[in-house]
């Protein structure tokens, strides 16, 4: 879509001059019409505080392209109904707890990205636009994993933990787009230090996040367990009654 408003606005800017005022009008005019059109059609996916809520997408599967840390980038593939989104996850943002990692302490990983530092594209209903380059629209991407205790030293290096996704897509500070999901993250844990003193620390861990979604025979076999819940809670009650 960015491509098609600067092919636009390079048509009407890059005409400075013409043979004729005719020619000017003649070429002018269809552009304008067409600007208008292009601003249309970014209208409906940005429009203004007084529009409709944000869109919801629930993302069904994607990853990092790698683990990652507060030193360590990757890029970020999401993927949801008529949605998919790709953006470059730059090192150095919010990644904590940092090391070093204290064995048997109990921690929680919260790693987030936003604006020029989550620059990418994503695509809704056959539409593309750019994220991360001002003053078009941004990213804001959170991951929050469970709670989960860091490893002895002479233990596995590797934590499968849940993980709970949360972000949007903003424009001028209004929220187009509200993306959730959750998944998997594994943690692992790097560089074990055994001597004492300092203590005994792991001094150094990468995330890696896979959204996934249930399965649908897990899904299934919990509907009929509440299904079953229900029945015999109702029978109960008439039985009660019944007496």
């Amino acid at each position: 879509m960015k491509r098609i408003l600067e092919t636009i606005l390079g048509v009407v800017a890059g005409r400075g001059c013409f043979a004729s005022k005719g020619e000017a009008m003649r070429l002018t005019l269809p552009a304008l019409c067409l600007v208008g059109a292009a601003l249309c059609l970014v209208g409906t996916l940005f429009g203004s505080p007084a529009a409709a809520d944000p869109i919801e997408i629930e993302i069904t599967s994607g990853q990092t392209s790698r683990p990652v840390n507060h030193n360590i980038g990757a890029f970020l593939n999401l993927f949801g109904d008529q949605f998919s989104l790709t953006a470059a996850l730059f090192s150095g943002q919010r990644f904590t707890p940092n090391p070093p990692y204290l064995p048997g302490t109990t921690i929680a990983v919260d790693a987030r990205w936003s604006g020029t530092d989550a620059p990418g594209s994503f695509t809704y209903q056959g539409q593309t636009v750019t994220l991360g380059t001002p003053p078009g629209p941004s990213l804001v991407i959170e991951f929050l994993s469970d709670p989960f205790v860091v490893p002895p030293l002479n233990g596995s290096p590797v934590a499968d933990v849940p993980f709970t996704l949360t972000g949007g897509i903003f424009n001028a500070n209004i929220q187009a787009f509200d993306l959730h999901g959750s998944g998997s993250m594994m943690f692992t844990f790097a560089f074990p230090i055994t001597e004492t003193p300092p203590i005994p620390r792991w001094d150094s861990g990468t995330a890696q996040f896979v959204v996934t979604t249930p399965e649908p025979s897990a899904i299934v076999l919990v509907a009929t367990a509440l299904g079953g819940l229900g029945v015999g809670a109702w029978r109960r009650l008439r039985f009660r009654r019944s007496v």
